[in-house]
């Protein structure tokens, strides 16, 4: 009887842990830190380089529990990959007919030689529009790339179908050249199109500027001279009052109105845009992570924020994502992430390893992850 108890205790004991035993799998990030608990801002032990096979000794909700080198810790699930790789042959399309017209905002989207996670990405594409699909398998899009074929996650993809009809180029352009008044701008990263019409047209961008020369309207666009040709900018950015929007050199003070203060602000994180990102980095020589990146361009207008993501989300005041300020922090992923909302609905950020402070899309992927918006000043 007393057996039978002491193998029933262990029993509740096992099944009510939150580790469940798992099975052996091959790392599938570049370098996956190994943590002192399962929670992503527990102290890093260590890290496991990209394609090492380890033996999980169980799990706790997002983590598997491992040892290396010594080191019993915590990693990330989600880049573990357990168990056998599927098999390329099952996992490829022979299909080459076009079924739809997909858009991605999404920056450095991973394209697989197949339709499956794992280590067999190819290359990635950032933000864009037009691309050609040949099929879905198994969550993927099959399309071109480089010449080749690949696969991209569905999850990321907005699609029309492929009977979807692109604007041609002649009903969205304007003839005339005779300058028909002038405009400001307050918008960062203001689009400049290549027709009068939303698409895969776009040849660059403006910043805040005054005494732009607009040279007529056509379809809710202003023509304007841009980098010796001609381009387009949406109306709903462009003011033609007299009024002035000042744009102070990098460096300046606080002081001022909030507008003013707003300016230093862009003005100075816009000579980051691609420093590298660096996990724990917060300076322009080590490199930026998310909450150092914040950090940093504020404290460069003399205003301190905390160090970390979680702490930061307290600061200021709350604001929804449909009333979004030029300045304000937007979070992400239960707070986990950063970047500055710099306007027309775009966002400046350090995502994550490989990649640059960049601006992205608040759209698709971002737009369902945001958490909140905290206006400082």
């Amino acid at each position: 009887m007393k057996g039978r108890l002491a193998l029933i205790t262990i029993f509740l004991t096992l099944a009510s842990s939150k580790v469940a035993f798992a099975d052996s799998g091959v790392i599938n990030a570049s370098a996956l830190n190994v943590r002192q608990k399962p929670s992503l801002s527990s102290s890093i032990l260590t890290s496991i380089p990209r394609n090492t096979k380890i033996n999980t000794l169980g799990k706790s909700g997002a983590f598997y529990k491992v040892t290396y080198n010594g080191k019993t810790g915590y990693v990330s699930s989600s880049y573990v990959k357990i168990g056998q790789a599927t098999n390329a042959s099952s996992a490829t399309l022979s299909s080459t007919t076009k079924t739809g017209v997909g858009s991605t905002s999404v920056w450095y989207l991973n394209v697989r030689k197949t339709a499956t996670s794992g280590n067999n990405v190819i290359g990635s594409i950032n933000p864009t529009k037009n691309i050609s699909i040949y099929g879905t398998l198994n969550g993927y899009y099959k399309i071109k790339y480089n010449n080749t074929w690949g696969y991209i996650a569905k999850s990321y993809v907005s699609t029309t179908t492929a009977s979807t009809v692109v604007t041609t180029t002649n009903s969205a352009t304007l003839s005339s050249t005779t300058k028909t008044g002038v405009g400001s701008t307050k918008v960062w990263c203001l689009n400049v199109r290549r027709t009068a019409a939303s698409g895969n047209n776009v040849i660059g961008s403006i910043n805040p500027t005054n005494n732009i020369s607009l040279y007529g309207t056509l379809n809710g666009y202003y023509k304007i001279k841009y980098n010796n040709t001609w381009g387009y900018i949406a109306k709903s950015y462009v003011s033609t009052t007299s009024a002035v929007v000042t744009i102070p050199k990098s460096g300046t003070s606080l002081e001022g109105s909030t507008a003013s203060k707003i300016s230093n602000l862009m003005a100075n994180a816009n000579q980051l845009l691609g420093i590298r990102y660096t996990y724990g980095g917060a300076t322009p020589s080590t490199g930026f992570d998310c909450s150092g990146f914040v950090q940093y361009i504020y404290k460069s207008v003399g205003v301190n924020l905390s160090r970390t993501t979680y702490t930061q989300v307290g600061e200021g005041r709350a604001v929804s994502i449909n009333n979004l300020q030029v300045g304000d922090l937007v979070f992400f992923l239960g707070a986990s992430h950063v970047g500055i909302y710099v306007g027309n609905n775009k966002f400046m950020q350090a995502q994550k390893t490989g990649t640059v402070v960049h601006i992205t899309e608040l759209s698709g992927y971002w737009r369902t992850a945001f958490l909140t918006g905290r206006r400082i000043f």
